[in-house]
This record gives structure tokens, C-alpha cells and sequence, in this order.
């Protein structure tokens, strides 16, 4: 071996770092870079015998352990060949880099990065954004403030958006304006569903007691709502109730309610509970508005049933009851399509109803006192019970006692 080799090497590097203060390495003599003080150049070597630049290895313990560098300086770069540690601050194989502080940090290669501007050659199942360790994913914007944390993914598989906790029995919840949320400039729409042919919002439940949509509203005062319907339509329809969609045979002893309201609790001496209210706006002043409808094609179906299941002696439950604020109207109007039918029919003492075979107005029943009718005018006057027919040929009121069957 020539030792003047090295001694001339050494001698050269000297003077390059005197005289260009910065220091090229090469086999073909060429300057180095201005803006490098230290350009390696191998492309002067054979091209089937390149080279390239060889890092420090070492075995490091922990991200946040120094050793075994004394005092590293802040970028000072390695590579780490062993698998040490303890989650979070596990190493594995591959570059380091000493952040100045406190913890040496990951070089990302190519196979680690995700690209801002979309990535390739992923597998679904093992490509992925997220954590390795069990530790929530968190996705912020405008800063790392705590109000600027927008959706977490949990360890346990919870989805919060705008919260960093959820409720049990939660998997995907939305927080909005004052409910508790992490920012309550959020908006007040927890959650909204937009479409043009389909349903802005779709709930699915298959099992017998599972529920596809519930709307809950939690506070005890005040006019609550816990499931609103809007439209803009002037022909559509606020909410729908629809059972047994699959057009089914419905069992013996079941029903199919398309909507159901129920009001549990108890009631004070004025307080008034009701399961289903109808109402139509105030500016409605005439046509046809119905505060409720129902309607039935069934040859024994009823287009309102109302029951009443108290047994109470002292009170007066009423099945259906109905009210009128207007001069001449009526409280409870019933009328029938069909010439024959019947307007409304009455049946007391849990009898069954008798009809006119021509059908009638109204057709009233019991087993003691068919129709009772009073007035309470106390200033005289007043009619029990008003009868008028308004043919030349009619007449008013027909009264047949002793089970004979009246001339219809």
C-alpha cells in the first residue's frame, strides 16, 4: 500500500475547505457545489459499480432516550436497526433524525408517507391513515387548539365529530351548538341529509323490537319536539307513518300502526295529555283543512278509532273527542260517501250497532236508552232533541216503542 495516498487525500480535502470552504468528493475532480459544503459526486464511477452515502447504524432504545448518542445535536441524522421500547415511544428499524429537544423522530420513506396530493399503489387492508397503537385518531383544523379538533376516530371504533368522548351505545355521533361539543360555533344542525329522489335521512332497523329512526329530545320543559316534519311542497306531506311495507298478511291478534303517539306520566288537576294532535294553520279560514285524517278501504276498518280504556265511574273518558270554535259548525262531524251508509253510529253498554238498511245520519244503539239527549239552557227554551225533514212528504221524527221495526 501507498501511504502517500491518503497523506495527499487529506492534504487536498485541507485545501479544499481553505480555499472554497466547502469540500467536494469525487473521482473526476469536479468543483463542488456553491451552495454545498459537502457535494459527493459518484458520477464519475463505473456504472455498474456506483455507490452511495453510508449513515451512522445504531441500536436506539426509545424516541425519547438520547443514547446511546452523547448529546446529540439538533437534525443529527441515523439509522436505528433495532425494534425497542415502549408504546408511544417505540423505535423501529429505519432514519432518525434528534429533534434539538427531546426525542429523535421518524424519517418517513416512501412506503410510510401518505402524499397531500393523492397516493397509488395502495391495499385496502393494509395500506391505511391512522394509528398503530391504541390511541384515538384525531383530525383538526386551524390549529392544535382543543376547540379546533373537528372529528375523532376512537380505539374503541366510535366516531365523534366535534367531541372527544362518546356516549355509550354511541358508534357515529354528531355534536352541534351547546351540547356539549368542543366548539359551539359549530351550528346548531346536528346532522343533516340532502337529496334529490332519495330520503335526505334513511333509518334501517332489522330486528323485531329495533326502532330505524328516534327522535329524542331530552329536556322536561317547554315545547319539546322530538321529531319535526317540514315540507316545502304546497302538496306534500310533513311526516309519514307507513307499516307493514312489504304488503304482508297481518296475523290474527297483531297490528300495524302507521303512527303511533303515546304521552306517559302522570297528569295534574289541569294538565292535558295527548298522544296525536292535528293541527292546520290559523290562516286556513275556509276550505277544506283537516286537522286529522284517517282512512280506511277495509270492509271493517275504521278511518279514526278512538278507545278509551279507563273504567273510572267518576270521570268521563271519551274515545274520540272532538271541539268547535265556530257559529253553526260541529265539534264532531261524520258522514258517509255511500247512499246507503251511515253518518255516524253510536253503540252504548258495549252492544252492537243497528243500522238502517237505507242507511240514516246517524244510528244510535244501547241495550237500556238508545239516544239520550238534554239541554242545559237554563233560561227555557231549549230542545232536547230536534227533528226535521225537509221534504213535503217527510217526517220529522218517528218514535216506535215495544220492538216494532219503524216504516224506513
Amino acid at each position: 500500500m501507498n501511504p502517500s495516498i491518503p497523506l495527499l487525500l487529506i492534504a487536498t480535502l485541507i485545501s479544499g475547505m481553505l480555499q472554497a470552504q466547502n469540500i467536494g468528493i469525487n473521482v473526476n475532480g469536479a468543483t463542488p457545489a456553491a451552495s454545498a459544503l459537502l457535494d459527493i459526486d459518484g458520477a464519475g464511477l463505473p456504472a455498474n459499480n456506483q455507490r452511495g452515502l453510508l449513515i451512522p447504524r445504531i441500536a436506539l432504545t426509545s424516541r425519547t432516550t438520547a443514547a446511546p448518542v452523547v448529546a446529540p445535536a439538533a437534525s443529527l441524522v441515523v439509522y436505528n436497526t433495532a425494534t425497542a421500547g415502549a408504546v408511544p415511544n417505540n423505535v423501529m428499524p429505519g432514519f432518525y433524525y434528534w429533534n434539538g429537544v427531546n426525542q429523535w423522530l421518524r424519517m418517513f420513506s416512501g412506503h410510510d408517507a401518505w402524499s397531500t396530493v393523492g397516493n397509488s399503489g395502495t391495499t385496502a387492508g393494509t395500506n391505511f391513515i391512522g394509528t398503530t397503537d391504541a390511541r384515538d385518531f384525531v383530525v383538526k383544523t386551524g390549529g392544535s387548539a382543543v376547540a379546533n379538533e373537528r372529528m375523532r376516530v376512537l380505539t374503541g371504533g366510535q366516531v365523534v365529530v366535534n367531541k372527544a368522548t362518546a356516549s355509550a351505545g354511541d358508534v357515529f355521533s354528531v355534536y352541534a351548538n351547546s351540547r356539549g361539543g368542543l366548539n359551539n360555533g359549530v351550528g346548531p344542525f346536528a346532522i343533516s341529509g340532502y337529496t334529490f329522489d332519495g330520503f335526505g335521512v334513511y333509518g334501517d332497523a332489522s330486528n323485531a323490537n329495533g326502532i330505524g329512526a328516534l327522535g329524542s329530545n331530552t329536556s322536561t320543559t317547554g315545547g319539546s319536539v322530538g321529531v319535526q316534519g317540514e315540507v316545502a311542497s304546497r302538496n306534500g306531506t310533513g311526516v309519514i307513518g307507513l307499516a307493514n311495507y312489504g304488503s304482508y298478511q297481518i296475523p290474527n291478534g297483531t297490528s300495524a300502526v302507521g303512527v303511533y303517539g303515546q304521552v306517559n306520566g302522570t297528569l295534574a288537576a289541569t294538565g292535558q295529555a295527548v298522544g296525536v294532535v292535528g293541527i292546520t294553520d290559523g290562516t286556513m279560514t275556509t276550505g277544506d283543512a283537516t286537522g286529522v285524517m284517517g282512512e280506511s278501504a277495509s270492509a271493517f276498518g275504521s278511518g279514526v278509532f278512538g278507545i278509551a280504556t279507563s273504567t273510572t265511574t267518576t270521570g268521563l273518558p271519551t274515545g274520540v273527542y272532538g271541539l268547535n270554535n265556530t257559529a253553526r259548525a260541529a265539534g264532531v262531524w261524520g258522514g258517509s260517501l255511500n247512499v246507503l251508509g251511515t253518518g255516524v253510529i253510536g253503540v252504548g253498554n258495549g252492544g252492537a250497532a243497528n243500522t238502517l238498511v237505507n242507511g240514516s245520519g246517524g244510528a244510535f244503539s244501547a241495550a237500556n236508552v238508545g239516544m239520550y239527549a238534554v239541554a242545559t239552557n237554563p233560561s227555557g227554551g231549549t230542545i232536547g232533541a230536534y227533528a226535521r225533514a225537509t221534504s213535503p212528504t217527510g217526517t220529522g221524527l218517528i218514535a216506535v216503542g215495544n220492538n216494532v221495526a219503524p216504516t224506513n
